[in-house]
């Protein structure tokens, strides 16, 4: 077994351990295969009857499921939280395992403040966590802040970028200008045609 596929099912054993609500999801599912693709590097794990992943030992030529990543997705996890990463993520093969596997990975959760509180304490390991989610928060609200003081640079200073409102008064104005051409286009038409009757 690769340190690759070993990690990554020491890891998600880890998380399903703190989950008991996620293992109960996948206990019916004991036996099934699934093959986790994030091109060039392909895993397969095998549901254990306790729900947790075990190693397949060998390629599954066909698993009960696929998940499949795109790496070029991974910056997501910075910029965008875990919860843009798992939109990216596809799962194909059967319908009911899929389905429990999406809601699974779309819940799941790392208790971290329990695995602090078995090397530092219960007390210390609250305060890391308290003060880890208050910087995640002020980081969050700084990209919003410059996210929006961007736009607005691009909107009015540059004129790079236009607004909502900008663009659906445009699309209204070029639309009505549309209207009009055809029209004095008919209006033309209409003309040349008297022009070039005979005089009766």
């Amino acid at each position: 077994m690769s340190l690759i596929s070993q990690g990554f099912r020491l890891a998600m054993n880890h998380l399903l351990g703190q989950a008991g609500w996620a293992r109960d999801r996948l206990l019916g599912y004991s036996g099934r295969t699934l093959r986790l693709s994030a091109d060039p590097v392909e895993l397969f794990y095998t549901l254990d009857d306790s729900g947790f992943l075990s190693d397949a030992g060998s390629p599954v030529e066909r698993p009960d499921v696929t998940i499949s990543l795109p790496l070029g997705q991974l910056p997501l996890i910075v910029t965008g939280g875990p919860n843009q990463l798992i939109n990216a993520v596809r799962i194909e093969g059967n319908a009911e395992l899929a389905e429990a596997l999406g809601f699974v990975f779309r819940n799941l959760e790392w208790d971290a403040e329990a695995d602090l509180s078995r090397l530092v304490g219960d007390i210390p390991a609250h305060r890391i966590t308290r003060s880890a989610r208050e910087i995640r928060r002020a980081h969050e609200h700084a990209m919003q802040s410059l996210a929006g003081n961007l736009a607005e640079y691009l909107v009015e200073e540059e004129q790079l970028l236009v607004t909502r409102r900008a663009l659906s008064d445009f699309t209204l104005d070029a639309a009505q200008l549309r209207d009009r051409i055809a029209r004095l286009d008919k209006r033309t038409e209409r003309l040349d045609r008297r022009r070039k009757r005979p005089p009766g």
